[in-house]
């Protein structure tokens, strides 16, 4: 589809794309001038989008939901900004420094997020919604700024020189198997505790956890030459740190 999609009616007309194994690509921005009510992109094929929504629009009332699980997801625009929930299955690659925005309302990554040239920044905004990233974020990623409820990071992270991570989560904040490695600094800084189940690095630069922490295996916390701060406390029990 060359150009932009809008509704006719703000809110009310949804848009299904269909595309079986063959791929889909959206030139232009949806949703920019007119929210529509729900998007959903279904298929196997690779997926290439513009952007969803803009600063002043909601691209999306409801639910959207962009599937191409057997290619790849190519989100060329730097806005996803929505009120309802976002999902996406499959591999997603940024062309652009990308932030995805919903109002209170979960964002779901199945597969894995990378750039597709140096530095290309993870910002997520979603209020109390919850952020699930399964796979790794990793390969030409730069600062990953996480504001959400629940955070749940299942793949890692490793960034860039000059990049930083810093989690801002009202729920638990769980990291799973897959360290986190950044060349910058970490910092978590929300209202929710934290679960590790794998370790962070932040070379030479400072860390900070702002919650209560708990390991759930051995984990390493790694400066170098900087400083790690936990102001709260820390429960790895027999778990060796």
């Amino acid at each position: 589809i060359s150009g932009a999609i809008d509704a006719t009616n703000s809110g009310n007309d949804a848009l299904t794309l269909a595309a079986g194994s063959a791929a889909t690509s959206v030139t232009g921005v949806i949703g920019g001038g007119t929210s529509l009510e729900t998007l959903t992109i279904s298929g196997t094929g690779a997926v290439t989008l513009a952007g969803i929504g803009d600063g002043d629009t909601d691209g999306v009332v409801g639910a959207t939901t962009v599937s191409g699980s057997s290619g790849t997801i190519t989100l060329n625009g730097g806005t996803y900004k929505t009120t309802g929930t976002q999902s996406y299955t499959g591999n997603v690659k940024l062309n652009a420094d990308t932030t995805f925005t919903t109002s209170d309302s979960d964002l779901t990554f199945s597969g894995s997020i990378v750039g597709l040239t140096s530095g290309r920044d993870v910002i997520v905004a979603i209020g109390t919604g919850d952020v699930l990233f399964s796979g790794a974020m990793t390969s030409f990623i730069g600062t990953v700024d996480v504001t959400a409820g629940a955070v749940t990071v299942n793949g890692g992270i490793t960034n860039g020189a000059g990049s930083n991570v810093e989690i801002t989560n009202s729920g638990l904040f769980t990291l799973g198997s897959s360290n986190i490695y950044t060349a910058g600094t970490f910092t978590q800084n929300g209202t929710g505790a934290v679960s590790l189940s794998a370790s962070v690095t932040a070379v030479d630069n400072d860390m900070i956890f702002a919650t209560d922490v708990t390991c759930l295996t051995p984990v390493t916390f790694w400066a170098r030459t900087a400083s790690i701060t936990f102001s709260a406390g820390l429960d790895c029990g027999a778990n060796q740190v």
